[in-house]
């Protein structure tokens, strides 16, 4: 006994508490024992004390010598009855020992799976370490098998009761063992469902590289694309490099035309203001001046209304202002309460949690401790059992006070447990309360920072009103100093235009006085004069009317141009909307062909390879087939051309849409400077009318002053002819 108790305690330090409980049970068995040996000695004794009758007398002796056999064998049997429990306990608790460690390392086995990767090394170093359970389970089961064969070889009156124990322990182990099996089966399990993953993540991987190889085709054939593009973009620039030298030549000759038309309206202009009178222009100025300072003070009403009611209006946006930033303060101060009250919560409810972390924690505690007390006891109520049956088969002296204690600490632990379940309902609903309240504040928490959040934005777009307000008040305030300083520039052109028609009134009185003195020596002349002023303008309006006539035929060539690049553009569109329904067939043509291609791509690879694998196969069917391919190759290439030519046709068709786009827009700034011109023309026109009509009646109004004149020439010269009897005696011709 000494020994095995030594073998259990130099067995390791890992289980302190199995160690200390197979000792007290090695204990108790030792205690059996001698009992068991003390009661059959005074058996014995009180056999010998026994008085002896004179029907025995003869068989003393006898009955001596058996006693003493059967105290031998007896003996003999209890020391290996002894051995024989010895040893199951010591098996018993080295399957117990084995039953917690195979417990632990299930529970470190499922917990590298958890953390695993699925990798192909862990399985298999998983799959070793089952293996090597797999052998000590199975050597454990041997051991279990031959000590059942001896204990039932071995099978003894005196030893039923610790015989039940072993069977218990037996099927303890063996539900265990069942229990380990199951969870050997669930791993076998997960290990063959993480393979298939593997072999679907594998799969997937392939499809990934395949999708990479055809994106990688793609691009290049995306990359020969763009360079074909890059090659039309840069013949593309060099014709619009052409196209724009082009136009900087017709642009240079436009100019030179433009600025010939310039020159010629300007000596038109020169020679119109040159007949114009500065009287009639100091009248429409003066007009014009007056208009101007009506109006101009029209818009100055108008301008200090509006500024009159901008005030207003910034008055009212700065009481607004005012208001709004009040009740912007008392917000703020309100928010600021608030935002103190939420974190007053914030903190009051990260306290309540700890408070409840910390309940919880302790409560997990007293159920941990609760439930290691309840197993400790129905530990010591099993042990206690199993000592009263081996008591009550042994000895038949039992001790119920042990029973009574037991039977009072299971009772207390009941009503520990019931009210430890109490509190746990009680501070759940106190949990709930608390969340329900952090619930709460929470909304009410959100609902101001709402409420926040739309007084900001309320005052932004107040201050952007403001803002604004101020901006317009800054552009009305610059429009009314500028109307100002036209005001004042208009006064003085007033003032300039009234002293030039103070000047002009003075040479026309000065005029008129030297043609009244002058006019009876220069008729003549003067007729003279005003005839060729006539002719002049005659001949400038028959130049005038040429140069119109020929701006006219040259607005109606462009006009005609116009049109038919218009009918040409149309034309275009239509043919390149033909094009574009072409190329649209063409592409969904190509995008077949470019399927049937991979199509026969991986039907050519599936038939190399099984080339490769029946080389057997006759010369006929791999000739057929090579014909066939070099047949589909060269339907292949013949539509690649033509998709390629179709693609040329269309970046042709574009090229030159985009150049009659440019050719058009072209024609219509030519039309639009065309028609410039012909305003500028008819203007020119209008005014040289106005001024052959003003010249027509000056030539009219000259011609009735010389016939005026004449008149009076030749009253004078009547005069000048009388005889002088009619100058001597005025008077005496009538009353005869």
């Amino acid at each position: 006994m000494e020994r095995f108790g030594k073998l259990i305690m130099d067995s390791g330090p890992s289980d302190s508490t199995f160690q200390s409980r197979l000792l007290h049970e090695l204990q108790l068995v030792d205690d059996e024992l001698k009992s068991d040996k003390y009661s059959q000695n005074h058996i014995t004794s009180t056999h010998d004390l026994r008085p002896s009758t004179p029907s025995s007398a003869k068989s003393n002796r006898h009955s001596r010598d058996v006693p003493r056999d059967n105290n031998r064998i007896s003996d003999n049997q209890v020391v290996a009855l002894k051995q024989q429990v010895q040893v199951l306990e010591l098996q018993m608790a080295a399957s117990e020992r084995v039953r917690h460690h195979l417990e632990t390392s299930i529970r470190e086995m499922t917990a590298d799976l958890e953390n695993s990767d699925g990798s192909k090394q862990f399985l298999q170093q998983y799959r070793s370490r089952l293996a090597k359970e797999n052998k000590r389970l199975a050597e454990l089961l041997e051991e279990e098998a031959e000590a059942r064969r001896s204990a039932e070889a071995a099978q003894i009156d005196g030893i039923q009761a610790v015989w039940s124990k072993f069977q218990k322990t037996i099927d303890d182990e063996r539900s265990s063992y069942a229990q380990l099996e199951e969870n050997r089966k669930a791993l076998h399990l997960q290990q063959r469902t993480m393979q298939s993953d593997l072999e679907i993540q594998r799969s997937q991987l392939q499809e990934a590289a395949q999708a990479k190889k055809m994106l990688q085709s793609e691009a290049a054939e995306l990359s020969a694309q763009l360079e074909v593009a890059q090659s039309e973009i840069s013949g593309l620039k060099r014709q619009m490099q052409n196209r724009q030298v082009e136009d900087d030549i017709t642009s240079s000759t436009a100019s030179a035309l433009q600025s010939d038309l310039r020159a010629t309206t300007e000596a038109f202009k020169a020679k119109e203001q040159s007949y114009q009178e500065r009287l009639e222009n100091a009248e429409i100025a003066r007009v014009k001046a007056t208009r101007a300072e009506a109006s101009v003070r029209r818009t100055l009403a108008e301008i200090e209304k509006s500024q009159a009611e901008t005030v207003a209006r910034l008055k009212s946006n700065e009481e607004s202002l005012r208001s709004a930033h009040q009740r912007i303060k008392s917000l703020e101060k309100k928010l600021q309460e608030e935002g103190n009250e939420s974190t007053d919560l914030v903190e009051l409810n990260q306290r309540l949690a700890e408070e409840l972390e910390d309940e919880k924690t302790q409560h997990q505690k007293d159920l941990e401790e609760h439930v290691f007390a309840s197993d400790q006891t129905r530990k010591k109520y099993q042990g206690t059992n199993f000592t009263c049956l081996l008591v009550t088969r042994s000895s038949r002296t039992v001790d119920l006070a042990e029973l009574a204690q037991l039977s009072e600490e299971l009772q207390s632990q009941r009503d520990t447990l019931t009210r430890l379940r109490e509190d746990n309902r009680k501070i759940r609903s106190d949990y709930d309360e608390l969340q329900l309240r952090f619930d709460d504040e929470v909304y009410s928490s959100g609902g101001w920072r709402k409420e926040k959040e739309r007084l900001e934005t309320k005052i932004l777009d107040v201050s952007k009103a403001y803002d604004a307000s101020n901006a317009a008040q800054t552009e009305q305030q610059s429009q009314i100093v500028a109307l100002h300083s036209q005001v004042r520039e208009l006064r003085g052109v007033l003032d300039d235009v009234e002293a030039d028609r103070a000047l002009l009134q003075k040479a026309r009185r000065a005029l008129q006085a030297e043609l009244e003195g002058i006019k009876l020596d220069h008729v003549d002349t003067h007729k003279m004069s005003t005839d060729q002023q006539f002719q002049r303008l005659l001949l400038e309006k028959q130049d005038l009317e040429r140069s119109l006539d020929e701006q006219e035929d040259r607005v109606v060539n462009a006009f005609d141009r116009m049109k038919k690049a218009e009918s040409f553009a149309n034309e275009c569109q239509i043919e390149l909307g033909k094009v574009r329904v072409d190329n649209s067939e063409l592409d969904r043509i190509n995008a077949n062909l470019e399927n049937q291609v991979k199509e026969l791509n991986v039907r050519i690879i599936d038939l190399e390879t099984k080339s490769y694998a029946s080389s057997s196969r006759p010369a006929t069917l791999s000739r057929k087939a090579d014909s066939r391919i070099e047949e589909i190759t060269s339907q292949l290439t013949g539509k690649g051309h033509q998709h390629r030519l179709s693609r040329d046709s269309k970046f042709d068709i574009e090229r030159q849409r985009a150049k009659l786009d440019d050719e058009r827009k072209a024609y219509e700034n030519q039309l639009a400077t065309f028609r410039k011109q012909i305003d500028e023309l008819h203007t020119q026109d209008n005014l040289l009318q106005s001024s052959k009509r003003r010249a027509e009646r000056e030539a009219a109004d000259y011609k009735q002053k010389s016939l005026n004149l004449e008149r009076e020439v030749e009253r004078l010269r009547n005069r000048l002819e009388r005889p002088p009897s009619a100058f001597a005696s005025p008077t005496s011709s009538p009353r005869k």
